[in-house]
Formats: structure tokens, sequence, C-alpha cells
């Protein structure tokens, strides 16, 4: 099994980024929240890999952290789930508000954020997952109790940004320069953190 790859990150796009290690060229399918978190091309890069086995092919999926990995698997093993379900999963909602929508079975939610997933779809995640993402109820809570928070995040997406790695980044600056921050703060210290 290959737990991860480093290596020069040769070219991206946002669903694939070869990735130079020892003189070969691997290509990995990423979600959008890892795109985003890439490197500039030419420099150095690690993803934590997952390797998916058919009996027709082999493809490297890549996550920028463990934490994006461990719900990469725990997705393959809800029934029907392939790796195409479980990228689109990362790449519209962070790890922990997709395990805070399981904790709630929030279904609908789930069926309008992530692109691809029905409502029986939606049913069978939370039915398999519930138990194992444990009580997410709390996840995000720094986002939810700052009232500039959507505006943030919302910005940063009209930029560019992925909805996850927005919101990602606006509750780091939240925790970093406190709960009553202004828009203008929270944007400033996204910028100085990148």
């Amino acid at each position: 099994m290959i737990q991860s790859v480093k290596g020069i990150l040769s070219s991206k796009e946002p669903a694939l980024a070869t990735v130079q290690v020892g003189g070969v060229g691997l290509a990995v399918h990423i979600p959008l929240s890892t795109y985003s978190a890439l490197p500039g091309e030419n420099d150095v890069v690690t993803l934590f890999t997952h390797l998916h086995v058919r009996e027709d092919q082999l493809k490297l999926y890549g996550f920028a952290s463990e934490a994006e990995l461990e719900l990469f698997n725990l997705l393959l093993g809800v029934t029907k789930i392939g790796p195409g379900v479980a990228l689109q999963v990362l790449s519209s909602c962070s790890t922990g508000e997709f395990k805070r929508l399981i904790a709630a079975g929030e279904i609908s939610t789930l069926t309008s954020l992530v692109k691809g997933v029905g409502k029986k779809t939606a049913e069978r995640m939370v039915l398999e997952l519930k138990e194992k993402v444990g009580d997410y109820s709390n996840a995000d809570a720094v986002l939810r109790d700052s009232p500039v928070a959507p505006d943030a995040v919302k910005a940063l997406v009209e930029l560019g940004a992925s909805p996850a790695s927005a919101r990602t980044e606006v509750r780091k600056a939240i925790e970093k320069s406190g709960p009553g921050s202004s828009l203008d703060d929270i944007l400033r210290t996204v910028f100085e953190n990148r």
C-alpha cells in the first residue's frame, strides 16, 4: 500500500495533480479541498494517499491531510459509494462539516451540498456512518458563533477558494484573531496566513 507521496508537484488541475517521485510522474486524483492546499508547481508536496485497485485499473488518490484520507476511506466503506462520490463529498464540504451533517442526520443538506448524491445515497451514508463519525454537533462551532463568518467565507469563495478551504481558513483566522473579530480582521488574517 502507498501511504503517502512526497515529491515535486509538476502540474496541478482541480481534479488531478502530477507528482514527480524519483523520476516517475505519478497521476494523483484529488478533491478540490486538496487542490486549494497545493503549493505552486515545481515545489515540494506531500500527499496522503489511497491506492484504489480494480480488475482493469489502479488509481492513486491523494489528500492534503490525514483527516481527508480517513473520511475518504470511511466513505468507500459505505454500500455503493465509490471513489468518485467520495471525492465529490470532500470537494463539497470540510471533513468536520460532513461529519456534523452525518451526526445530525441532515439528509436534505447532504443532497443539496454534494453533487451526485441523491436522497437514497444520503440516507445510506447517514445510516452506515452515524456511529463511525461520533458526535460532531459542535464541529465548526467557531464559525457558527461568529456573526461575520458567513460573509468571510462567501468573500473567499468569490475570490476563487473552494467552500471547504474557505471555511477552514476563516475558522483558523477567527481562532487566531478572536471571536469578536470584524470581517476586515478575519480577511486580513486569512491573507497573512497564506
